[in-house]
């Protein structure tokens, strides 16, 4: 988060408020659901253990 408020120019807190106006949720809850739906993706493609999708998904 505090990557994507540097990007943005906006220290962590002034880019929270924000996004969550934009968007309805904080950006920890949006980049959960992110990576929620990435194993999703990766478990039902198969091949992949579930210690593996961890890794790769954080």
């Amino acid at each position: 988060m505090a990557q994507l408020a540097r990007r943005a120019g906006m220290s962590r807190s002034a880019f929270f408020e924000p996004f969550g106006r934009a968007l309805g949720m904080s950006p920890m809850d949006d980049l959960q659901g992110w990576r929620m739906a990435l194993a999703k993706e990766l478990l039902g493609r198969g091949g992949a253990s579930m210690a593996e999708v961890a890794r790769r998904v954080g």
